[in-house]
Parts: structure tokens; sequence; C-alpha cells
């Protein structure tokens, strides 16, 4: 039935603070992204990342805080995407703040082969309420089992000779055990798919079974989870 069916990629972000003080204009690639590891056997995708990635992330990490349901939160928005959202995008670009930004690092760990499925339900006939999402992020075994081989890869990139002499973790489990701080700190990829899938909700021309003149042409119609980010697969499916 539609809502239900509810797959997207688990994010899980480590970071760490080099001695190594980059030059965003010659060494940073573009976007951040200096590489991945694919992980075959645990199913999941290491993305390595540097400072540069930090520019365009800061306003979006603060500002998803924020981005609640409420009054209060709907106040707080347009504050800061026209006025905090600019100010950190200055902030980041003065000298000691881009020198600290310039020796980040990190290492998105991500779930590429989920099991574990959620649902998105309408709760009233008010179209301005928000509708119940449960997400069901590592609701399989499989899946906790996936991230936590994901993130034991990290650790031993980090604890690598090479890497230990140049890079100190500062947002990682430290002593805490890791499937409880896995489940504290990951989350949404952004890649949502399912639920209004090719089979058990629309047909092979996207008509929503029972219905007249109706279509659905977005990545809920896409009937299995793809491994990749979902761009290419909701421009296939829209046109």
């Amino acid at each position: 039935p539609v809502g239900y069916g509810l797959k997207d990629h688990t994010l899980l972000a480590v970071g760490a603070q080099s001695i190594v003080a980059l030059d965003p204009a010659k060494d940073f690639a573009p976007h951040g992204t200096e590489g991945f590891i694919n992980d075959e056997a645990n199913g999941v995708q290491l993305m390595i990342l540097d400072g540069v990635a930090l520019h365009g992330l800061l306003p979006i990490v603060v500002g998803s805080t924020m981005n609640k349901p409420g009054c209060f939160s709907g106040l707080l928005r347009p504050f800061m995407r026209y006025l905090m959202a600019p100010l950190i995008r200055l902030l980041v670009k003065w000298g000691p703040v881009r020198r600290a930004v310039s020796q980040v690092v990190g290492i998105n760990v991500c779930l590429t082969r989920p099991t574990s499925v959620g649902s998105v339900m309408i709760r009233s006939s008010d179209p301005a309420r928000a509708p119940a999402i449960d997400p069901n992020i590592l609701g399989s075994e499989e899946d906790r089992r996936a991230m936590l081989g994901g993130l034991e890869l990290v650790q031993r990139i980090f604890a690598a000779d090479p890497v230990a002499k140049v890079a100190k973790v500062v947002n990682g489990p430290g002593k805490q055990r890791l499937p409880e701080w896995i489940r504290e700190n990951c989350g949404s990829y952004w890649h949502p798919t399912g639920t209004c899938a090719i089979g058990p909700c629309l047909d092979n021309e996207l008509r929503v079974l029972g219905l007249q003149a109706l279509r659905v042409a977005d990545a809920s119609a896409l009937p299995v989870h793809p491994r990749v980010p979902t761009q290419a697969a909701c421009m296939a499916v829209g046109w």
C-alpha cells in the first residue's frame, strides 16, 4: 500500500582534525570529496572528505536543527536562511576559521544495501499537517551489522600509522560502545525511495492502481532501492 516500503541510505560521519593545513585553492578536491572506498563485504561505501565541504554544509547542519514543525521553527527558518547562513559562509572565509577548516578531514559511512523498511503516513485531512515519517533506520540486524563493519573499517584507517601521525578523530565513538554510538549518530543520506512503488502501488506506466488520471513519477515509484544517489534514477523515471 501507499506509504509503506520506505528505504534510504543510512549515513554515519566520523570527523578528524589534521595537523596538516591544506591550501583550498590547490589541495582541496571539488566539492570536498577526496575519494571512495567500496566495502562489498559489509555493503557500505566510505566517502573521504576534506574541509572544503564545510563551507556549504555548516549552514545546512545548523539549519536542520531548526527545521522542526511548529510556529517557533517557522520564525527561525527565515532568520537562518537570510541572516545566519550568509554570516556562517562569511565566517568560514575569515583567516583563523579558514585555517581550522582547512585541517578538517572526515569519512562518511554510507549503507548502500539497506534492508530496513520504513513508512510515510498521512495523519490528517489537513494538507498543512506534517505526515508521520518512520524511517526505521537500522531496523534490521543485517543493517546494524553492516554499519558496524563500516565503522570498524574507518577506525582501522584512522589508527593506521601513516594516518594516525597526521590526523586525530574528534567526532567518533571514543570509549562509547560502537553500536550505541552508531544508533545515536547515524541519519539519512536523503535518498528515500519506494513509498509508492511500481508493483504494489503503480502499474508499469506509473499509473496509480485503482485510480484514474493519476501517475507518480519520482523516487517513491522506484521498486528497487539503488545503491547510488537517486538523481539519475529519478530523471529516468520522470522522462
